[in-house]
């Protein structure tokens, strides 16, 4: 089992290093309206069983200051490189947060049982 694990992470960072950059998106990149922004903030913070201010600053949303705001900025490159290599939902699952976190911040360190 934490050689599956290894393996599916291993091929997430080949990706990740092999995609050009061209193809990720990071949320200062989106290009949607304020309202939108704000629905896909809030469906993350579902996926992640948290509230905003674990990463951002709430005097000003936009700074990079906290180290989680960061973290979450290359998860969200990682879920966009996914999307561009097959897990955008339409023969399969789509990538997003709740794939590997499960509604926890800190994601489970084991894999769930096969159904």
């Amino acid at each position: 089992m934490k050689e599956s694990i290894f393996l599916t992470f291993s091929a997430l960072a080949l990706i990740l290093l092999v995609t050009p950059a061209a193809q990720t998106e990071s949320v200062r990149d989106i290009k949607a309206g304020d309202a939108q922004v704000r629905e896909q903030m809030l469906q993350i913070t579902k996926e992640l069983g948290t509230t905003c201010t674990q990463c951002h600053n709430v005097n000003d949303f936009k700074h990079p200051g906290k180290a989680e705001f960061g973290v979450a900025a290359k998860h969200m490159k990682l879920v966009a490189v996914m999307k561009a290599n097959g897990f955008d939902g339409r023969g399969g699952p789509e990538a997003n947060c709740y794939m590997c976190h499960r509604g926890a911040l800190k994601p489970p360190a084991k894999m769930p049982a096969a159904p």
